[in-house]
């Protein structure tokens, strides 16, 4: 007999769809110790600080339709990335500080 398909959140084919991915690294030139990654952990894709010798993953940020590329500075200090309204590519460049805090434009 054929099963029912399972449909509900829970099931495992969903479920593997929505495991966490990390779709880009990049390291900081001057820094081995220091990188970005991009993943979609949270639900949507963001950035992450990288501390490379213990793996911590930081996120950075916190967009409401994720956000796919950015770049680190080649000292680690600062990530890189494009602010925009609502996803429609019309905003600003910003940095991060690597550290955590407050973007600046």
């Amino acid at each position: 007999m054929v099963k029912e398909p399972q449909l509900d959140n829970s099931a495992p084919w969903k479920q593997r769809f929505r495991a966490p991915v990390i779709s880009s690294t990049r390291i900081a030139r001057l820094a081995p110790t220091r990188g970005l990654v991009m993943s979609n952990r949270s639900g949507f894709y963001q950035l992450y600080a990288w501390d490379i010798p213990t793996g911590e993953l930081r996120q950075l940020t916190d967009r409401f339709d994720g956000l796919l590329y950015g770049m680190i500075s080649p000292a680690g200090r600062h990530v890189y990335c494009f602010a925009d309204t609502k996803g429609n590519e019309i905003g600003h460049f910003i940095r991060i500080p690597f550290e955590g805090g407050k973007a600046q434009d």
